[in-house]
């Protein structure tokens, strides 16, 4: 769209206009700093973002009205990342310092599920796109995991990491799921059976960023490369 979200330190997410880059308005809704910011097109046309916080919030709104829907407010310690599910963003996943990863309705704000079971801070989470409302997160305590979002039972520990595992990703069609890792390394899952696949052991620092583009992975990491 012509719309880009950002959010600030300081507690604020701006909207702008992209092809002029110009301002489009502010919002102070959080008492900490943000830490990340996503939107989707929701499944009855409205334009949706969410913003994390610090402040242990998620909020919910409207972008192009600046409506503000809801704040989700039941983690209990830094909210991380949040991401729309796919086809019509009727719910939304959250993950948090708190060990947790929680689903919820974004049409009610109503929490519909909770994913428990890393020992430590949760720091990604990604919707599988095949339409299965399985989830996979990762975590500070060394693992990635692969639930069912509808009844938060997990389905697969993933466990070959060495160091914090710092971002999770699934493959357009869902039958990869790639993991990062503070241990120099991006692994390939088969989501389907837990099982690794592939290892890529290049980077010689800490692979904070991973993303599947069709059948390709790019990685980036902390030695100053991308890597594809």
């Amino acid at each position: 769209g012509d719309l880009l979200v950002s959010g600030d330190g300081d507690g604020r997410v701006r909207v702008w206009n992209s092809n002029s880059a110009q301002l489009h308005y502010t919002q102070h809704k959080h008492e900490a700093a943000i830490t990340s910011v996503t939107s989707a097109v929701g499944g009855d046309a409205r334009d949706l973002a969410a913003s994390c916080g610090a402040d242990a919030k998620v909020h919910v709104w409207e972008v192009r009205s600046n409506l503000s829907l809801f704040f989700l407010s039941t983690h209990t310690a830094t909210v991380w990342r949040s991401v729309f599910a796919p086809r019509g963003a009727v719910q939304l996943a959250t993950c948090s310092a708190d060990h947790s990863a929680r689903v919820w309705e974004t049409r009610s704000g109503r929490p519909t599920c909770i994913l428990k079971g890393h020992q430590a801070g949760v720091v990604g989470v990604a919707w599988s796109p095949d339409g299965s409302r399985n989830i996979a997160t990762c975590s500070w305590d060394r693992t990635a995991r692969v639930w069912n979002g509808l009844t938060g039972k997990c389905l697969h520990v993933l466990s070959a990491h060495h160091d914090w595992v710092t971002a999770v990703a699934y493959s357009g069609d869902g039958t990869a799921l790639a993991t990062c890792s503070n241990d120099c390394t991006v692994r390939v899952w088969s989501p389907l059976s837990g099982k690794q696949v592939l290892v890529l052991q290049d980077h010689t620092s800490d692979v904070n960023m991973i993303v599947f583009n069709n059948s390709l992975l790019a990685s980036a990491s902390r030695d100053c490369t991308v890597r594809v």
